[in-house]
């Protein structure tokens, strides 16, 4: 089952190493249009509007982290099983506590997508000369894990965790974003 993950990007955040090192991570909020992610039964992708209903769970971000897919090596794409169907990940990061290292971070999701080097170099061009996306699609799926809640309009997607401590993903088949390029 493919279901639609629909964010709202608020900021853009470019790491050039090299040619074959660049990554573009986009942070993102729940659109006031997408509905309501549930991930497990404390955490929730949703926009404010749409988080009134669901007060005791703990709001999730999500950060889209786009690389070119020449940029991975081949062991690195056959381990996250990449393929003309499969261009990336989304996983859940549960929330964690501060050590002697790290700060303490909330549950949040982070997807991982590789876009053909034509296709990144063109999405890299249009945001360069100043173009803002006004929205973002994640089309994501993954059998027995995503579905659907009893709302006849799709609106809820529930995310099955066994484990809520532990990181999980689910694939992404595709992305889609609408840039305006004139007015």
């Amino acid at each position: 089952m493919n279901v639609y993950l629909r964010a709202t990007p608020k900021r853009a955040i470019l790491s050039h190493a090299s040619d074959d090192e660049t990554l573009l991570i986009t942070k993102c909020t729940a659109a006031d249009n997408s509905g309501v992610l549930e991930i497990g039964k404390e955490h929730v992708f949703a926009s404010r509007k749409n988080r009134s209903l669901l007060r005791r769970r703990h709001a999730c971000e999500l950060d889209v982290r786009i690389k070119r897919r020449s940029s991975i090596s081949e062991q690195a794409a056959e381990k996250l099983n990449l393929s003309k169907d499969k261009i990336g990940e989304l996983s859940f990061c549960p929330p964690s506590k501060a050590d002697e290292v790290n700060t303490a971070s909330p549950a949040s999701l982070e997807a991982s997508v590789f876009l053909n080097d034509r296709l990144f170099d063109s999405l890299m061009n249009t945001l360069l000369s100043g173009k803002r996306p006004k929205w973002l699609y994640l089309d994501i799926e993954r059998e027995g894990t995503l579905g659907y809640g009893w709302e006849p309009d799709g609106s809820r997607i529930e995310w099955r965790i066994e484990n809520p401590s532990d990181p999980t993903s689910v694939n992404v088949t595709s992305i889609a974003m609408r840039i305006e390029l004139f007015k």
